[in-house]
């Protein structure tokens, strides 16, 4: 048995009780999937936002937790947060650029691509999502679109913002986390007049 399967037995094992024992406590709905581990989804006022575990398409069998909240875009702005790395300074789009924010221990941790440097610096310099990844555990951050599957369910004008975490969370309490993350950012970049919150959520 190849160790992406391994990772995936495992994952739907133990996934269940865990997403659970959160949509539990919080008011959430587990969605169930016949052959592949369930989706939980959360409501945080008009935010919608839905985990779930992905396995890395590079095929390193690695398996993690990844959140997704979707929102109608006002601006279209892209941006990607990396852990500062040897591979951190690609540029991935036509049109982005590295950004340093001007906090000289943010730029050093971490990698910052955008397709505007303005509204890069508003969203991190000197705010309380900067201070979550200062303080908290490894994540990459996404705002971009939906893949072709989710943009024909979410529709157009729609991007994603995806927080993604580099192994799977065991723990209730570290999921919990991921989400409040997961819509810190969302309210950032409305604060910001970036984003606006998805039709139907």
């Amino acid at each position: 048995m190849t160790g992406r399967w391994r990772q995936w037995f495992r994952v739907r094992a133990r996934w269940p009780d865990v997403w659970r024992g959160v949509a539990a406590r919080t008011g959430g709905r587990v969605i169930e999937r016949r052959l592949q581990p369930p989706l939980l989804e959360l409501r945080h006022g008009p935010w919608v936002t839905l985990a779930d575990t992905a396995s890395d398409p590079t095929g390193s069998g690695t398996t993690f937790t990844r959140l997704r909240t979707p929102y109608r875009v006002a601006i279209p702005f892209r941006m990607r947060i990396r852990k500062r790395g040897p591979f951190g300074g690609r540029i991935p789009w036509v049109g982005s650029r590295l950004v340093r924010i001007g906090r000289s221990e943010f730029d050093r941790r971490f990698s910052v691509v955008a397709s505007s440097r303005g509204v890069a610096r508003s969203l991190l310099l000197g705010t309380p999502l900067e201070e979550w990844l200062l303080a908290g555990p490894e994540v990459r951050i996404d705002l971009r679109p939906p893949d072709r599957r989710r943009r024909r369910a979410l529709g157009p004008g729609i991007f994603e913002a995806v927080v993604r975490f580099p192994r799977v969370l065991w723990r209730e309490e570290d999921l919990l986390r991921g989400f409040e993350l997961a819509w810190r950012v969302v309210e950032e970049l409305e604060r910001v007049g970036v984003a606006k919150p998805a039709a139907g959520s």
